[in-house]
């Protein structure tokens, strides 16, 4: 034990009662010091939780509201109330292009130009790839619920599927779209001028009942340096120039093999006083001076040129879709060089469809096929690229037509994934088949779908300029072609095995037997001006005049029986989507009427009008109606609305049954 050799002094009573209060104050000041530290652990763990750790959010829902919201099945959201109090939501469907049609450069002022024409608007860039801004873009909504998803409009300032754009040497930025108009905007988006065609020219341009469809609809513009606007239209393979205020100077085309004959020309582009211009149909590139006189043509090597472009050392840069590549010319028309390929890496290609060279030499590659603009420098090395948002491949579900086989399978077209995918009669998924190309079994734009009574499915491969037939397992038949064939929209198989085919470009309805064998036409000799839909039964010919806004009904020997008057006069039909019409199990005439969100019924019998399905409160109604499909025994009706990505399913009393709806499919490749 260890004792202290100086004990310490007891303590006084004052003393005592000192060191008492001081304890006591220590205490005090012990709790302050514990509460503070208390409070600053506090403060630190909730700056800790706030700054470092990522907050834990509700799964996205339906209801769930921010300031930019795309549809369903895009991201699986939905502005279900007043979006003007949310959090801004900056998606990627607002920074990245969907689609990739044409391109235009500013140098000056360091602006890359993207025509996005799925969503109706340009998207401008900078030489970083940095987004600046959208032109034309706009909102259309259900006032009701506040839901909201990307349209177009046709008013100053907005876009209604813009097909093409050029920058004039003003730094003008010229947007033509299918208002049948070009609007001129500053760099910065603000509208300069709205220039109209001509009346007696508007026939030569694509309709709206060709909506959707990507690849700008065929248009291409260039602008001279004197202010002329050169045209060049694939649909009715012709090209014009016109003045600046846009009166028509002079036009060159029809179909053919001659000097001034056209066949789907792609681009037009201008260098030096000189008119190039894609001739696809035709494997070659024709030149012309600025008043459209031929000069001469290049044609070597050469198998499906979409687009060209001139550098200012002479050199001629065609884009060509049938393999993939650009090829490089002399200016003696020698071909030099050849680069790219099908592929999606860097330095390969997807279907190029536009190309610009800027004034330093650089090559922009427009290619739809990977919804991608790749900018290649003088040695035509990548050097960077502007992807769009899918890859290559709009996943969302977007059905456009229908059609239902005799074992009550439903198929269904997506002009804008260039697919078909087949469900059960319940909309169990079954198959898909497609992706973008000119094989069996790819496509391009597909449209009108049939079954015969064997149960073989027609496709109308639109920008493909055939019909596709396979066996109801999918499995490849057989392709259709002929010269009459060039734009088929509707396709239907009568009971007799004809098949039949509206033919949007030829303004006809072509006729096939079988086996595939031409047997003719119905078109002007018989009163049709513009045929978008055609049935055929045992005993009559039903044909939609989208013109003439009637109904043309013939007899099998193609006697005309009857006019079923101006359609939207007597029940308010709107025609925008006529092509789209079917037999229910009654035989009365089903109609898609898009205007209204509808379908129209009309009865042969009382010669009355009616009509079901309507624009409603989401998810109930549809937000389109671009096609109606009937099975055999009227049993099924399918309705495809391709604004909500999906497909609805109504029995024979009208009543809806059910809807097909899927958010995305795996990428094809």
């Amino acid at each position: 034990m260890v004792f202290d050799s100086n004990p310490a002094k007891e303590p006084s009573i004052p003393e005592i009662r000192g060191m008492v209060e001081q304890a006591a104050n220590d205490g005090d000041n012990k709790k302050k010091y514990i509460a503070i530290a208390v409070v600053a652990i506090i403060l630190i763990a909730l700056l800790w939780l706030f700054v470092f750790i990522p907050p834990i959010m509700p799964p996205i829902e339906v209801d769930l509201c921010h300031n930019a919201v795309q549809d369903e099945g895009e991201i699986g959201v939905d502005c279900g109330g007043e979006c003007g109090d949310c959090p801004e939501f900056i998606d990627p469907f607002y920074v990245q292009p969907v689609s990739v049609s044409d391109v235009a450069v500013n140098l000056a002022e360091d602006r890359i130009f993207v025509l996005d024409e799925s969503r109706h608007r340009i998207m401008v860039y900078d030489s970083k790839r940095n987004h600046i801004a959208n032109i034309g873009e706009t909102r259309e909504g259900n006032d009701k619920k506040g839901f909201v998803y990307t349209g177009g409009g046709n008013a100053e300032g907005e876009l209604l599927f813009p097909a093409a754009i050029d920058i004039d040497s003003k730094g003008r930025l010229y947007i033509i779209d299918r208002e049948k108009r070009i609007q001129v905007f500053s760099s910065d988006g603000r509208v300069l001028d709205v220039l109209r065609f001509e009346e007696n020219i508007l026939d030569t341009f694509p309709k709206m009942e060709d909506t959707p469809q990507v690849d700008g609809a065929g248009l291409s513009i260039a602008v001279a340096e004197d202010g002329k606007i050169f045209v060049s239209d694939e649909l009715s393979s012709a090209a014009a120039v016109f003045s600046s205020e846009l009166k028509l100077i002079k036009a060159i085309g029809g179909r053919g093999s001659g000097k001034t004959n056209l066949v789907f020309p792609r681009q037009i582009s201008l260098h030096d006083g000189l008119v190039y211009i894609a001739d696809s149909g035709n494997s070659r590139i024709q030149v012309f001076d600025t008043e459209l006189e031929y000069q001469s043509s290049i044609s070597e090597g050469l198998e499906q040129p979409a687009a060209v472009a001139v550098g200012e050392d002479g050199k001629i840069y065609v884009a060509d879709a049938w393999d993939n590549k650009i090829k490089v010319f002399d200016s003696a028309h020698n071909l030099k060089r050849e680069v790219g390929g099908i592929g999606s890496i860097r330095g390969l290609f997807y279907d190029p469809y536009r190309i610009k060279l800027d004034s330093e030499g650089k090559l922009y590659v427009v290619e739809t096929g990977n919804a991608r603009l790749q900018i290649l420098d003088k040695e035509l090395e990548t050097v960077m690229s502007i992807e769009g948002i899918s890859g290559g491949s709009l996943t969302s579900f977007s059905p456009f037509y229908v059609a239902i086989g005799p074992e009550k399978q439903i198929v269904v077209s997506e002009p804008l994934n260039h697919r078909i995918t087949m469900f059960s009669s319940t909309g169990k998924y079954v198959k898909e088949l497609g992706g973008r190309g000119f094989s069996n079994t790819e496509f391009n734009v597909p449209k009108g779908l049939a079954f015969d009574s064997q149960g073989r499915l027609f496709v109308g491969d639109s920008q493909n300029h055939r019909i596709q037939v396979f066996s109801k397992n999918f499995d490849y038949i057989a392709t259709i072609k002929h010269a009459e064939l060039f734009w088929p929209v509707a396709v239907h198989v009568a009971p007799n095995g004809t098949i039949f085919v509206g033919e949007d470009s030829s303004k006809k309805v072509l006729m096939f037997d079988d086996k595939g064998e031409y047997l003719g036409a119905i078109g002007e000799e018989k009163g049709i001006t513009l045929p978008l839909g055609v049935i055929a039964t045992d005993d009559r010919i039903y044909i939609t005049d989208d013109k003439a806004k009637t109904i043309e009904v013939f007899d099998l020997q193609l006697n005309k029986i009857e006019s079923i008057g101006d359609v939207d006069a007597r029940r308010n039909l709107s025609g925008e989507f006529n092509e789209s019409f079917a037999l229910d199990g009654e035989g009365n005439l089903l109609f898609a009427d898009n205007t209204n969100r509808k379908v129209i019924v009309y009865d042969f019998e009382t010669e009355e009008f009616s009509h079901f399905g309507e624009f409603g409160d989401f998810p109930g109604y549809a937000l389109s109606v671009l096609e109606v499909a009937a099975s055999n025994d009227g049993k099924i009706i399918a309705v495809a609305d391709m604004v909500k990505h999906r497909v609805f399913l109504f029995d024979e009393n009208q009543e809806k049954v059910g809807e097909i709806t899927i958010k995305a499919f795996p990428r094809q490749n």
